[in-house]
């Protein structure tokens, strides 16, 4: 039935009443309401009430909460029939990170492992921040270990030429931790590269020895138009200058 017909219902029901005798009582009214409906429309129409009357052509009167709820099914129907690839994208990322969650008990440089092996640089943009928290950490149990830091030396260096300014930024803080975690063994390295037996790790070498590279991709970051990156890209290079 048109929507137009469902929204003159109570004017119907309403003539339909004034055409007997008024009841004299409340029960009575509803009871010759129901009725005349029955007369009207037969079985569609069980009782007097608009939510009833309405239900039985499909049309039913929700609380608010209800239609709050339905509306955001909607939208979420929405969003995921409109951006499936995106959906897609952001479920395989999730799906990477509960993987590389289940390795944390064997120790983070097994983390740093599978990301080195998946090779991803959007995963490695998830899992940097957590790398940066682990150096920061004084509980030593839980920092990465220099040999890790090394591996990851090539990732950051690909990162510091992406052309997305959050890929630049993470970076940029992963590099910064970096050189602040190893800021006193690097310092040495610089007053002797040679000096293996100086250095605690021989790792620490093998880092000095990319940070020429990497001090060359964010010279040139100091240039970007973002003001965060450049900002950023400033301060990194000066921790870089003051290893000499």
């Amino acid at each position: 039935r048109p929507f137009s017909d469902i929204m003159s219902l109570p004017t119907k029901v309403l003539r339909i009443a004034d055409q007997g005798k008024r009841p004299s009582s409340g029960d009575e009214r509803r009871k010759g309401r129901e009725q005349q409906l029955q007369r009207a429309y037969g079985n569609k129409a069980s009782n007097g009430r608009p939510k009833d009357v309405l239900k039985q052509f499909g049309v039913s009167l929700r609380r608010d909460s209800e239609l709050a709820e339905s509306k955001s099914e909607d939208i979420l129907e929405l969003i995921g029939a409109e951006h499936q690839p995106m959906l897609h994208v952001l479920t395989s990322r999730c799906l990477k990170l509960t993987a590389c969650n289940t390795l944390v008990p064997q120790g983070y440089d097994q983390v740093l492992s599978h990301v080195l092996s998946v090779n991803d640089d959007a995963f490695t943009v998830d899992v940097l921040p957590s790398f940066i928290a682990r150096l920061g950490s004084t509980d030593v149990e839980a920092q990465p270990s220099l040999g890790a830091c090394l591996e990851m030396m090539p990732l950051l260096l690909k990162l510091l030429s992406s052309s997305y300014s959050d890929y630049l930024l993470v970076a940029l803080h992963a590099l910064n931790a970096v050189l602040l975690f190893a800021e006193s063994d690097l310092k040495q390295a610089a007053r002797a590269p040679t000096d293996v037996a100086a250095m605690r790790s021989m790792s620490v070498q093998g880092i000095y020895l990319q940070l020429a590279q990497l001090q060359a991709q964010v010279e040139v970051l100091v240039q970007c138009e973002l003001v965060t990156v450049a900002k950023e890209a400033n301060l990194v290079l000066a921790r870089l200058v003051a290893l000499d």
